[in-house]
């Protein structure tokens, strides 16, 4: 009884005290100490251009990455703050991965604006005469 009241401590406690965005080492060392047989690591904090590719390091931060960048939610609280999501994404350096998401998504909304601008601008160009069909009256246009 002893030895399971001594190896019950609180790795919990330990991670709020490092203050740190996800689990420290400490944090990790009681966590495994009060779950044997664990093989939690931490966070791969080294940057990308520094890693060797296709190295486990570098997998298990793209795969985390992956996996992290996947899950909704907004990266920052209403008062400012960085949400935990965003501040675990920033201590992996997956940051470049948020921009360029945000970079993918304003792409497509500019090409979808220019298409509608464009289909726009096409039916301005054709103007519908008593009851023909549109497609009908621009394809004679087209044509001549």
């Amino acid at each position: 009884m002893r030895a399971q009241e001594f190896i019950n401590e609180d790795w919990t406690k330990v991670n709020k005290h490092d203050k740190t965005n996800g689990m420290s080492r400490k944090a990790v060392k009681a966590y495994r100490r009060e779950n044997p047989g664990s093989k939690l690591k931490t966070a791969v904090t080294t940057k990308p251009s520094k890693l060797k590719p296709g190295s486990k390091a570098a997998k298990r931060r793209k795969s985390f990455c992956a996996r992290m960048s996947g899950n909704k939610g907004p990266m920052k609280k209403p008062n400012g703050k960085p949400t935990p999501k965003a501040l675990a994404l920033r201590r992996w350096n997956c940051e470049s991965l948020e921009d360029m998401r945000n970079l993918i998504e304003h792409a497509e909304k500019e090409i979808i604006k220019e298409k509608w601008t464009q289909k726009y601008k096409n039916s301005i160009n054709c103007s519908n005469p008593k009851g023909f069909s549109q497609r009908a009256h621009c394809a004679g246009k087209k044509k001549k």
